[in-house]
């Protein structure tokens, strides 16, 4: 079982690794609903969380935002724009210097650079974390691992999931959907019903929402989701 397990970890490492660089070679930058990059930036660059000096930058608008006190910020949830600064700040502290000559005569292209580098630590890894981790999930279940690895990736390729892996500005459902789905497999995996576990997966629940304000509507179900893993295990049919 323990052999078994650790080739499952493996073959899901290989499944990762596919993902990633895939989605990494094919990630597509956009100048439309730049919200996330703006903030990121703004955060960084101007160490404030309003992004007027970043749309005056660059000239490019968002268009889901508000004002308050004369100052613009962006409506949406912020998660991704913290997330990303995992991969922006090195960037911006290390790389972008270096990079000056080319990218002072082109703000689109350093514009385009960056959303690569933010995705680098948001949508691409969180695709390929989903992936890995329905694989894992499967296995669990006792699925055979060639169907398990060949529904993997049709998860990737045959649903939204690849779409929204290549493109940053949408890229707050595919962060709440891994997030909520590790949430989901912890309760499901676990056999105990210790607080650890449940705080664990509760912790991956509230970033769904830090990521999507829409995943607010899973607190609802989550209480019932503890009840029915955990004291009517016999009535799982998943």
């Amino acid at each position: 079982m323990q052999k078994n397990f650790h080739a499952d970890l493996v073959t899901a490492l290989k499944i990762f690794i596919t993902i990633f660089l895939f989605s990494a070679l094919f990630f597509k930058p956009s100048l439309s609903f730049p919200r996330f990059v703006h903030l990121t930036k703004a955060i960084v660059e101007t160490h404030k969380t309003s992004i007027d000096e970043i749309q005056n930058k660059y000239q490019i608008l968002v268009s889901d935002s508000f004002k308050f006190n004369n100052k613009t910020f962006i409506e949406v949830t912020p998660g991704l724009s913290i997330i990303a600064l995992a991969s922006y700040i090195p960037y911006h502290t290390y790389i972008k210097p270096k990079l000056v000559n080319l990218l002072t005569h082109d703000n689109t292209l350093e514009f385009k650079l960056s959303q690569f580098v933010m995705a680098l630590s948001t949508i691409i890894p969180f695709s390929a974390l989903l992936v890995s981790v329905f694989f894992l999930s499967l296995r669990n279940e006792g699925c055979p691992i060639q169907k398990s690895i060949f529904y993997s990736f049709f998860l990737y390729f045959g649903t939204p999931v690849m779409f929204y892996s290549l493109r940053l500005n949408t890229g707050q459902n595919l962060l709440e959907a891994a997030l909520l789905f590790l949430s989901f497999c912890i309760l499901r995996a676990s056999k105990s019903s210790e607080p650890p576990v449940i705080f664990l997966s509760g912790i991956f629940a509230g970033l769904a929402i830090f990521a999507n304000g829409s995943a607010v509507c899973y607190l609802l179900l989550y209480p019932l989701m503890v009840l029915f893993f955990h004291r009517k295990a016999n009535l799982i049919f998943w």
